[in-house]
């Protein structure tokens, strides 16, 4: 519970955090947008007092480093540059420039720009010293509608840029991005198992009932994730978790529907692991025009769950005999197979990212037991399950970009899985082996998560 609270005010913290950014963001664009209109209509001086207190919030909003800084640098050396104040419009282009190169890499088109507007500005001096002829003006896009047109979201240069070429966004089309995550958190499963009389299913329906409920589970969680650009998409993500409470009562009936009730013990189930792996491979889908913030992957793959479930401590409770000694049983599942499914990421704010996924799994499963107290079962193992099953998969999570590189995340994970009805069979300590009908297994789990990302 300490850690579902610490989770969820993490995420108002992180929600919060987002709210006042966004305000920032804004504030900052509409400085941007009204510095772009009094440039247009030649009213450098009010232009230059804009662009400086837009230069102050990008500095103060997105830190010293951040690309929209350097947007903010170059529109104000626009501004100077206008003005024939060659030296204070040349220091602001080599600060955007080095800004850029630091962060976007010496090849990106926002660098090109950058040395295009020093470029211009060198020669514009030039044609200055050479005669009285009036300063050439840098190049800014109108306004529309009285809003800023920089592009949503990231590439703020782009407001002092031609536009870019058609090998340029070629280049940047197929770029490879990679990412690790790292999560850790509170889960809680259930599972719970039946079997029947005998084979058809009858005699009675519901023999023998084992539920496990309310596991407390600490667990641990990596992901990877390598994305080219219009090519394909490759994720994988394993995580491992340490049962440390939970319940487990085993019940047996001589009538149909869990009738007549004989026998029931309710025992301890603290001690155990869980673990899942899956990979997956797909297709990033381009957005369509409008909806450059979200991103769209149909995916692909393979997957292995695991439970590793015990019971000590047991209490009969019919009959009323109370607490036993000696009891120290093991049930190990296996869920394993094929899946489909989609991941789905959108840009809500400058730093804030929702995403999520959802998959569909085929699965076998496989479960093997060992019950140290019945003398008439075999050791180390007492029965066996196999049948077919089918699951849901589905996350749903809020990122907070820190810099460039590093993410902070919340997440939730949801899985609930179930079987058709498959074989138990039960192995004799004299070497006989019995079957009957397994008549359902039905696994659900539910996860939150703390973490960070590391993009490169």
């Amino acid at each position: 519970m300490k850690i579902l609270l610490a989770a969820l005010l993490m995420v108002g913290l992180i929600l919060s955090a987002g709210a006042r950014l966004e305000a920032q963001e804004e504030s900052w664009g509409v400085l941007n947008s009204k510095a772009v209109d009094l440039y247009g209509r030649g009213e450098y001086v009010g232009a230059v007092q804009v662009a400086q207190e837009a230069l102050k919030v990008a500095e103060s909003t997105f830190g010293p480093d951040h690309p929209n800084v350097a947007a903010s640098l170059n529109n104000l050396g626009a501004v100077y540059h206008a003005q024939g104040r060659y030296t204070q419009a040349e220091l602001l282009y080599q600060q955007a420039l080095a800004i850029d190169e630091k962060t976007l890499g010496k090849e990106h088109p926002h660098v090109a720009t950058d040395r295009s507007n020093l470029a211009e500005l060198q020669r514009a001096r030039s044609q200055s010293a050479q005669g009285p002829s009036a300063p050439q003006e840098p190049s800014l896009p109108e306004p529309e509608g009285g809003e800023s047109n920089l592009p949503e979201g990231y590439l703020p240069n782009a407001a002092l840029a031609s536009s870019e070429s058609e090998e340029s966004e070629s280049e940047t089309a197929q770029r490879m991005h990679a990412e690790l995550s790292f999560d850790n958190g509170y889960r809680s499963d259930n599972l719970r198992f039946n079997i029947a009389g005998n084979i058809g299913g009858q005699n009675p329906n519901i023999l023998s009932e084992l539920t496990w409920s309310d596991l407390y589970i600490y667990q641990i969680k990596a992901g990877g994730r390598l994305t080219f650009d219009r090519l394909f998409a490759l994720r994988g993500t394993y995580d491992y978790g340490w049962i440390f409470g939970g319940n487990n009562q085993d019940s047996d009936y001589l009538g149909d529907n869990r009738t007549f009730e004989f026998s029931r013990s309710n025992n301890s189930a603290d001690d155990g692991s869980v673990q899942d792996a899956s990979i997956g491979v797909g297709y990033p889908f381009k957005p369509p025009s409008g909806w450059y913030d979200l991103k769209v992957t149909p995916l692909g793959g393979y997957s292995y769950h695991e439970q590793n479930l015990t019971i000590t401590h047991g209490v009969q409770t019919i009959p009323d005999t109370g607490p036993f000694a000696g009891l120290d049983s093991e049930y190990q599942t296996q869920w394993r197979g094929p899946w489909a499914g989609v991941d789905l990421s959108f840009k809500a704010l400058e730093r804030v990212i929702f995403f999520g996924s959802v998959e569909y799994h085929w699965a076998r499963y496989k479960a093997d037991a060992r019950w140290n107290l019945r003398t008439d079962f075999a050791q180390p193992l007492s029965f066996r399950h196999r049948a077919d099953g089918h699951g849901v998969v589905g996350s749903l999570g809020l990122a907070y970009l820190l810099t460039k590189h590093w993410t902070l995340r919340a997440s939730g994970d949801v899985q609930d899985w179930f079987t058709d009805p498959g074989v138990d069979q039960t192995f004799a300590s004299n070497g006989t082996v019995a079957q009957t009908r397994l008549n359902r297994v039905h696994w659900d789990s539910v996860a939150i998560l703390l973490g960070a990302t590391c993009s490169f």
